[in-house]
Parts: C-alpha cells; sequence; structure tokens
C-alpha cells in the first residue's frame, strides 16, 4: 500500500475497494451513504474519482459526481457546488456532462448578478472552449465587477459593465472606454480597491481625503504601486499633481505624521528617503529605532513627543529610557547648544507630568541653562517642529511665571511662522502689548535674524491683526525685507528651500491681495525701491515678479514708461504650452534625431575609403545640420519667458491678446491672437508676436487702424476689441 492510500480515510478505502472490484451498484450505494452523511466530503471521494477516470469508466465517476453535485446543492448552496466542479472539470475538460452541470450551477450560484446570462454563454456554455479554462474566464469575468479596478499593462482602468448582446466587457481608461472579450480579460490584473494608480485616475477627492487625514497611509499606497524604496524627489513628482494644497504646505504639515507610519521608514534630512516595511512594525520597536537613528537633537525630541502625544504610548520601560538618554544630551548641549538644552528640559518636564511614576533624572536649572543663552532669540531658532516648540513655549511659561512675556517676545524672532503666531496670541491676550511691538519693531530692523518671523509679520499685518501692537509696521519695510531674503536665499544656494517656500507663499496670499495694498499706500521713491528688489530676484518665480511689477504698475505706472515693450525685448515670449512643445521637440531632436545621425556616421564610416564616400559624407552633413539645429534651439530656450495673465494689457495690443478687428476692405469681422513664435497656427488664427503682421499691430489700442501691405495688396483693419487670449 503506498504512502498516499494510507492517508485516505476509511470511507474512501472502502469505496476505491468497490471501484476496484468493478462492484458498481455497491459503489454508487456507498457514494450516495457518504454524501448524504457529510456533503463537504469532495476532498475524501476525488481519489475514487479519479480512479474511475483513469480507468475509462467515465460515465460512472460523471454520474457519481452528479450525486455529490446535487447534494451539495441544496445543502451548502449552489457555490460550495462550483467550486467541486471546477476541480472536476481539470479531470474531465471535454465531459459535455460537466458542462452542462457548470451552466445550471453558475446559473444559481449568482441569479442576482447582472449579466451572468451572457457571462456564462461567452465562457462555460462555449463548447469550443475546454471546461477548465471557461470556468477560469467565468470566475474572472465574476471577480471583475462594475466599479473594480484594474490594470492592463502600465494603465489603470475602471469596470463599466458586461455588455449583454456584444458579450464584451466594458473598461474606462483615461482615454476612453475599451473592450474585452473572454479570452482576452486574461491579461487583466485585478487592483487593490486602494491602488494608487487607480485612484489617482479615477478617485483623486479620496487621495485628497487621505493626504490630509492619514499622510502615511498615502505615502505607503504610492510605493505599493510604484516601488519599495522612492527618494524625496519621487514622492514629490508623484503627489505634486494629486495634492489640492502646494507641495511645501503640505509636506510641512505630513512629514512629522508620514514618520509615525509602522509601514515606511523614512531617513534623516531635508529630502530622505523612503522605504516601505514589508510588514507594521510596532509602535515601541519602531519609536526606539528612530530615536537611536535621529542625528539630531531636535529629531530626538519630536520622536519623543510623538510616542507620548501622537502615539499614546505608555511603556514604561520606553519612557524611561527616553528620559535618560535626554538628561544625559541636555548636560552635555548647557555650554554649547543651550537652546537644546532648554528644549530638553521642556520635553522631560512634559514627560513627568504625563507619567509622575517615572523615576526623576540629575539635570541643570532653567536659570543654569538660560544664563547661557543670551539671546532669546536663539531659543526657537534650532528647530522647525511647531510641536516642539509649543512645548518649549509651555514649559518656559510655566517656570517664568513673572517674565515669561519679555522671553516669548524675545524668542520670537527666531520662532517659526506658526511658533511666533502662538507667542503674539498669548502676548497680547495677557495685555503685554508693549512687548509684542518692541519684538515685531525688531523683525523688521533685523530680518536676516528670522525670516520665518518676518513671513509671520507680513500676514499678520496683512490680516489686520493686533492691530494695537502692530498698527506701527511699516508694510513696505516687512515687504522690502521678504524680497531681499528670498533674493539672498536663492543666490547663497537655496539651501534653505522651506524659508523660501514660505516667502513666496506669503507674498501670493490672497493673490497678491497684500502687496497691492502695501504698494497702493506708498510714494514713487519706495515704489521705485519695491520695484528695483522685484525685478531681478533670483528666489521669485517669472509669475510672482509679474504679478508684483503688475500691482505697482496699477498705481504707479509713471516708473514703467521706459520700459521696453516686449515685442522688442531681447527674449521669446510663448505660452506654457508652446514652451513644452519647444522643449519635447528639443529633447526628440538630442535623444533620437542626432543619435540616430551618428549612429548612420558611424555605419557609413565602416564601409571604408572615407574620401569617395558619398553616404558618409552625406551622413556628416546631416548630423552637423541636427547639431546646428539643436545649438540654435538651445540658445532660444534659455531666452524664452512664459507669458503670464500679469503681463498681459489689454488697453493695447500686446503679446498675449486676442484682438476683434473690422476688415475696411471686405467689411468682415477677424480675429487675431499674438502669442509665442512655438504657439503659432495661422489656420486657427494664432500669429507669432513677432511676424510682420503682427508687429503692425503691436500698440494699437481700440478704435486704431492697422495697416499691412503685401506685395501691393493693401489690407487694413479697425481694432474692435482687445481681450487676453491667456
Amino acid at each position: 500500500m503506498t504512502d498516499q492510500e494510507n492517508e485516505l480515510s476509511p470511507a474512501t478505502k472502502r469505496l476505491q475497494k468497490l471501484a476496484k472490484s468493478r462492484l458498481y451498484d455497491e459503489l454508487e450505494s456507498a457514494w450516495l451513504e457518504t454524501v448524504q452523511a457529510d456533503p463537504r466530503c469532495a476532498d475524501d471521494l476525488f481519489p475514487v474519482f479519479d480512479l474511475l477516470v483513469r480507468r475509462g469508466d467515465t460515465e460512472l465517476a460523471e454520474s457519481l459526481l452528479s450525486y455529490l453535485l446535487i447534494e451539495q446543492a441544496e445543502r451548502l448552496g449552489a457555490k460550495d457546488a462550483v467550486a467541486t466542479i471546477a476541480k472536476a472539470a481539470a479531470r474531465l475538460p471535454g465531459s459535455a456532462s460537466l458542462r452542462g452541470e457548470a451552466v445550471e450551477l453558475y446559473r444559481s450560484a449568482h441569479a442576482s448578478r447582472p449579466a451572468v446570462e451572457a457571462m456564462i454563454q461567452a465562457t462555460v456554455a462555449a463548447d469550443d472552449t475546454p471546461l477548465p479554462d471557461a470556468i477560469a474566464r467565468l470566475e474572472k469575468l465574476l471577480a471583475l465587477e462594475p466599479g473594480t479596478y484594474i490594470l492592463d499593462e502600465k494603465a489603470p482602468g475602471r469596470v463599466v459593465r458586461f455588455d449583454e448582446e456584444a458579450k464584451a466587457l466594458v473598461v474606462e481608461f483615461a482615454d476612453g472606454e475599451r473592450r474585452y472579450d473572454a479570452a482576452s480579460i486574461k491579461g487583466l490584473l485585478i487592483l487593490d480597491p486602494n491602488d494608487f494608480r487607480a485612484l489617482a485616475a479615477f478617485d483623486r477627492p479620496r487621495l485628497q481625503r487621505l493626504a490630509a487625514e492619514d499622510p502615511g497611509e498615502l505615502v505607503a499606497a504610492l510605493m505599493r504601486a510604484f516601488g519599495r524604496e522612492l527618494t524625496y524627489r519621487d514622492i514629490r513628482e508623484r503627489l505634486k499633481d494629486v495634492l489640492d494644497v502646494s507641495w511645501n504646505t503640505w509636506w510641512a504639515d505630513a512629514k512629522v505624521k508620514i514618520r509615525r507610519s509602522p509601514w515606511l521608514d523614512v531617513s534623516e534630512g531635508t529630502q530622505p528617503k523612503f522605504t516601505l516595511r514589508r510588514a507594521p512594525v510596532a509602535v515601541e520597536e519602531r519609536i526606539r529605532e528612530d530615536f537611536d537613528s535621529a542625528k539630531s537633537s531636535e529629531r530626538k525630541l519630536a520622536t519623543v513627543l510623538d510616542y507620548v502625544e501622537g502615539m499614546k504610548g505608555e511603556d514604561r520601560d520606553v519612557l524611561q529610557r527616553f528620559a535618560a538618554n535626554l538628561a544625559s544630551i541636555m548636560r552635555d548641549a548647557v555650554a554649547t547648544e543651550p537652546a537644546v538644552a532648554v528644549a530638553g528640559l521642556a520635553v522631560i518636564h512634559h514627560l513627568h507630568e504625563r507619567f509622575p511614576d517615572l523615576p526623576p533624572e540629575a539635570l541643570p536649572s532653567l536659570a543654569e541653562v538660560l544664563s547661557v543663552l543670551r539671546d532669546p532669540s536663539d531659543t526657537l531658532r534650532f528647530t522647525q517642529d511647531d510641536r516642539l516648540s509649543s512645548r518649549v513655549l509651555a514649559f518656559l511659561r510655566a517656570s517664568l511665571p513673572d517674565r515669561w512675556h519679555e522671553w516669548y517676545a524675545g524668542a520670537l524672532p527666531g520662532a517659526s511662522a506658526a511658533a511666533c503666531d502662538l507667542i503674539a496670541q498669548e502676548i497680547v491676550k495677557a495685555g503685554h502689548e508693549d512687548a509684542l511691538k518692541a519684538a515685531a519693531s525688531r523683525v523688521v530692523a533685523e530680518p536676516e535674524r528670522g525670516p520665518l518671523a518676518l513671513v509671520w509679520l507680513w500676514k499678520a499685518v496683512g490680516a489686520g491683526e493686533h492691530p494695537n501692537a502692530l498698527q506701527h509696521i511699516d508694510g513696505v519695510a516687512v515687504l522690502l525685507g521678504l524680497l531681499r531674503l528670498a533674493h539672498d536665499t536663492k543666490r547663497k544656494g537655496g539651501r534653505d528651500e522651506g524659508a523660501l517656500a514660505e516667502i513666496r507663499g506669503a507674498l501670493s496670499a490672497r493673490e497678491y491681495a497684500t502687496v497691492r495694498r502695501v504698494v497702493s499706500e506708498i510714494g514713487a521713491h519706495r515704489a521705485q525701491e519695491v520695484r528695483d528688489a522685484a525685478e531681478r530676484n533670483l528666489g521669485l518665480s517669472d509669475h510672482a515678479k509679474a504679478e508684483i511689477l503688475h500691482a505697482l504698475y496699477e498705481t504707479h505706472g509713471d516708473l514703467f514708461k521706459e520700459i521696453v515693450p516686449p515685442w522688442e525685448e531681447e527674449v521669446i515670449y510663448t505660452t506654457r504650452e508652446g514652451l513644452q512643445r519647444r522643449r519635447e521637440e528639443h529633447a526628440r531632436l538630442v535623444n533620437i534625431d542626432l543619435d540616430q545621425a551618428e549612429r548612420d556616421v558611424g555605419r557609413a564610416a565602416s564601409f571604408g575609403d572615407l574620401s569617395e564616400n558619398a553616404e558618409y559624407t552625406a551622413a556628416l552633413e546631416q548630423r552637423d545640420r541636427l547639431a546646428r539645429k539643436a545649438g540654435m534651439m538651445v540658445a532660444e530656450l534659455s531666452k524664452a519667458r512664459a507669458i503670464t495673465q500679469a503681463m498681459v494689457h489689454t488697453d493695447h495690443v500686446t503679446v498675449g491678446v486676442r484682438v476683434k478687428t473690422r476688415n475696411l476692405n471686405t467689411g468682415a469681422e477677424e480675429i487675431f491672437t499674438f502669442l509665442g513664435p512655438w504657439d503659432a497656427d495661422a489656420e486657427k488664427g494664432i500669429y507669432s508676436y513677432l511676424a510682420p503682421l503682427s508687429l503692425a499691430f503691436m500698440g494699437k489700442t481700440v478704435g486704431d487702424t492697422v495697416s499691412f501691405s503685401v506685395n501691393s495688396d493693401e489690407r487694413k483693419w479697425e481694432v474692435v476689441e482687445i481681450a487676453s487670449a491667456i
């Protein structure tokens, strides 16, 4: 007896014995008895079924299987019987009897499913398809319910319906619908309902909710789709088009929450690397790992706060270990980094408030640390973690009941914008507005000491906050400070991208409303200062410069009289779309055409005797022509500047406008659009602003007559209306 036979149940051994002896009447009775006793016994009965099939007794095998299927369908349900027939089909793929059973069972098991009859007819009822393949196709179709996300090669799609008439699955993609017959659905990969690729294509609001509520899960979902190891840049590029806020705004709030995710390992630094773990890591294990690997004191302190506040950690061994480590860090930091020592005291104080039974540590006193920290503005300068700043401020207020407001005011110039906001609110609430007034004056006088404090002050003045303390603030001085900080930050290498992003965001808030108000209230001399600070500013985008200059133009137009009209400048204006097309054309030229030309030169050179090799000479000429063209395109692209809404003026014809005219020769209405040379499409009435016809229109106003001659044919138009084309 074989090992396999030894593993069989007594009932199976009895049935096999009857089958081997060809005692079919007794076999049939015993089979029915076994099935009635337990219809879940299919696995025990299949060895007997297989024996009959091997011996050629297929008719009996089919009959016995039918008994089992009927009993299962009646007592367990049709879906259990379907699972049994799928196993049997692999043994008898050509059985018409099994095919008929399969059709009936699937009808019963999925009676409520829309279009199930059409699916059955396209699969298990189709005689030209082997039954195992037909069952696999039907199961796949049943799994592809409407709303299911799929992947066809690299394109995500969403199932719409099963077309009963065409017997085809309808799937929507970004570029339209596609149809799949029963045979072609094999290549479709069913995606998880939370797959990032599918949600990005079909349910962006859900991704945006995740971005706001659980950014760690959003990043984990992205990595499950695109790779277990991604860089900061990878994450940013894939998320920036999904977010409903700017990347910098989202990242500033999300980065702490992302580090808490049990699925993610995030390295230190401003542009960390991300690794998706194969399994979530327990909170205590991960928090210990994060604490030990943290490269900065700020990160270690923030990790402790993560555990105590964000993760509700209460493991006493972990807490005690943290407290002891922080105490050691603080003792070392008093002489060289007193601000870190203050923050360490604040966090340990918070630990003991939450968990009074923790053993005390030997710590320096706050007075000792503050005597070393001579300038209060350094108190919060070392950290950009607003939770940590808040904890430090709360500790100082509790520890310095009589003079906390003085220390708050002193700390403000070195604090983040959010921390400044908290400081200002607390000082004003306690009635110490003079202290806030003095702190704000220092921020204006020494903007380089605290770029983020200047950002806060700009926002506060713009919103009209704390008027008694801030009404004396010179708004244009704050604006000039922000512009110079943006320029200097970028000129020095732009390493502090976070501060630069905050400055840009503050200036552009509410569509530059505060900029417009401030510049509308100043004289010509100061307006010229703002223009000088904005015009060649390395830290501002072209759009930001244009918005600020336009705000100046609205109230100080005289400053711009000497400005060269756009059509006379040594730049090439274009729409963003035209610029992108030109860049793509250059990329194709360099990466495809020029590369092919180099290969052609090499191939021609291999023919030998270069002096009389016409193909080699032609290849060289083609390569050189393409290289010259590529060089010219690089020169053009270096001069390119995007046309922005702010630079388009509709009081006269200029770059970026659409002009409605009356043809004085024919009386017909004609429309001309003047954009960049890479946007031109004469058939659509779009002309390069540098074209001769366009130059005839430039500078004209409504009511003016435009004349343009082609050979001896002179054409004239009256300008009827000028509107923005951007």
